[in-house]
């Protein structure tokens, strides 16, 4: 069972009859990860993967309903999820850190999103046009390199970030008609 790629990356896209991709033992990816533009596919299973060297892409799977990347620990590169319309939950609970941007928006169903234990983001946070999206949470976060934009995302009604600290860039949060509740802790610094 293939276990890590080294000195290489995962390309998986344009594959218009392809409905499901599986790497169970995979642990690690050197380069970096992406998936995209597969019209059919509906399940993704990397359910081993603990670390990517550079970014992860994933967007553009129309028909996407199930994603396991629950182990993923970091990401050496941005992450990359927009325009998987029928995706309802993202589970990144292990995430710790992600060495660029974090951009998470435009998935039209996506109802959950788990990054209980990200600490860091090198880069903007962006998770806007999520309009199924109901609540997020950012429990450990305490670091934002660049901007944090929260906005347009229509069913929103909760914002947690109980240990943010710092974010290095604008700050946006906007355009949310059913937020009630937005909880930013620890923020005390802006630094534009």
């Amino acid at each position: 069972q293939l276990q890590s790629i080294v000195g290489g990356s995962v390309g998986i896209s344009n594959n218009n009859n392809l409905t499901s991709i599986s790497l169970p033992q995979l642990q690690s990816i050197n380069n970096s990860f992406i998936i995209f533009d597969n019209d059919n596919l509906t399940s993704i299973a990397f359910p081993q993967l603990q670390t990517v060297g550079d970014y992860v892409h994933i967007f553009k799977n129309p028909n996407l309903t199930s994603m396991d990347v629950s182990q993923l620990q970091s990401a050496g590169g941005e992450v990359y999820m927009f325009d998987n319309d029928n995706l309802t939950s993202l589970n990144l609970s292990k995430l710790q850190s992600v060495d660029g941007y974090l951009f998470i928006y435009n998935n039209d169903n996506l109802t959950s999103i788990d990054l209980s234990q990200l600490q860091s983001i090198d880069g903007p946070i962006d998770m806007s046009g999520n309009n199924s999206l109901t609540s997020i949470a950012f429990p450990q976060l305490q670091t934002v390199d660049e901007s944090f934009d929260m906005s347009e995302n229509d069913s929103l009604t909760s914002i947690a970030c109980s240990q943010l600290q710092t974010v290095d860039g604008s700050f946006d949060i906007s355009e949310n008609p059913s937020l009630t509740n937005c909880n930013l802790g620890n923020y005390t610094n802006l630094c534009p």
